[in-house]
């Protein structure tokens, strides 16, 4: 009896040990990742690039700027990120109403590719955007009129 109580003990300990490690570790890693600045896919026929400004640690505002052989367009919202990987798009203004409506949530994926701070593939629907980190501020295109800016 004695043998089986110093093995559970011994085994309660080993699990407390594990989770508490993995627990530190996960929001080691966690407390790395995160979606605030700009990113970009650059595809065959186009790019997509996205900002995100922080109010706080769960969301904010979102510019997307999709950039097109045929096309450019703008889009401006507000973005939530639940668990790490539930990321809603909210847009609040579009240059194609047709493909994102004004105030109706898409909902995507965020996938955080671990050790690279610099990568992120943001899921919508069936496609997949593998970005990139950039250095650039596409808020400044927001502030122009549109017409003026789609015709340069």
């Amino acid at each position: 009896m004695l043998n089986i109580l110093l093995f559970l003990s011994a085994f309660i300990v080993l699990v407390s040990g594990f989770v508490i490690f993995y627990g530190y570790t996960y929001r080691k890693w966690a407390s790395k990742q995160s979606i605030i600045g700009t990113w970009k896919f650059t595809g065959q026929d186009f790019s997509v690039t996205y900002q995100f400004v922080e109010e706080n640690k769960d969301g904010g505002l979102f510019y997307r700027l999709h950039e097109g052989k045929e096309n450019r367009f703008r889009v401006f919202g507000r973005w939530l990120l639940q668990d790490y990987s539930n990321l809603k798009l909210l847009p609040l203004s579009s240059e194609l109403p047709e493909r994102f409506i004004i105030g109706e949530e898409h909902p995507a994926k965020l996938h955080f590719i671990i050790d690279q701070e610099n990568k992120i593939t943001i899921s919508e629907g069936n496609q997949n955007f593998n970005m990139e980190k950039i250095e650039r501020d596409i808020k400044e295109e927001f502030d122009s009129p549109a017409k003026k800016e789609m015709n340069n």
